[in-house]
Order: C-alpha cells, then structure tokens, then sequence
C-alpha cells in the first residue's frame, strides 16, 4: 500500500528595508568595524520601549576575538517605526524572521551609515 504525507508549507514573503538610528551612540563606529554583505543579523523586540512599544531593535553579530571570545550581538539600529509596527505583530503571533544585511554605506565622514535589510518572514 502506498502512503502519500503531505506537509503544509509555510508561507513566505521577503522585503527589503532601511535600518535607522544609525547614528546614535557608537553605531556608526560598530557598523564600520562589523557590518558586512550577507552578514546575518537578529531582529529583537522592544515592547518596554519607552519612545515605540513596537520597537524591534536591529543586532549584528560580531565575531570571536582569536577565536577565544565568544560571539556577541551589538545593536546598529531599529526597524522603521512605520514597518515595526506590522513587523511588531508578526513577532508577537510567533512568525519567524530571518534577515540579512542586503548593502550598506559608511564612508568615515558620513554620521549616519546606511544599512539595508533583506528580510524573509515565514508564517504558518
């Protein structure tokens, strides 16, 4: 006897989008020292935020001193308040995002770099 499986396939969408707050603290710095094409990064969610409760803060891996010090996120930014807001409540009802940093433009002299995002949401 033959046996089909089917498994359901989650729905997939992908979309570009700039990171902002490039500018504030030492972010400029860290993106110039880290950021790279193709380099992953991890949307985090900021509900306590005082100034967005739709907050997503954008982290960038850095990688291992020698290898001896461990992997350490750092942040460079925050999805766009106008895209955190959907993105917000897709976070909150468990959907997975994955995203990757798609260019970015840091010239020493420019105090704001421009990173975007590449971003692949998965939703079952």
């Amino acid at each position: 006897m033959l046996r089909f499986t089917f498994c359901r396939q989650a729905a997939m969408k992908i979309m570009s989008m700039i990171v902002a707050g490039t500018g504030h603290d030492d972010r400029a710095k860290l993106i110039r020292l880290y950021c790279a094409v193709g380099a992953r990064v991890t949307l985090r969610r900021e509900p306590d935020n005082p100034h967005d409760p739709n907050a997503i803060a954008v982290l960038l891996r850095r990688g291992p001193f020698l290898g001896l010090i461990p992997r350490r996120a750092v942040k460079i930014g925050y999805v766009k308040a106008p895209r955190a807001v959907g993105l917000a409540k897709l976070m909150d009802r468990g959907s997975r995002l994955e995203a990757c940093v798609d260019s970015f433009w840091a010239p020493p002299d420019l105090p704001r770099p421009r990173v975007s995002l590449k971003l692949q949401i998965q939703s079952d």
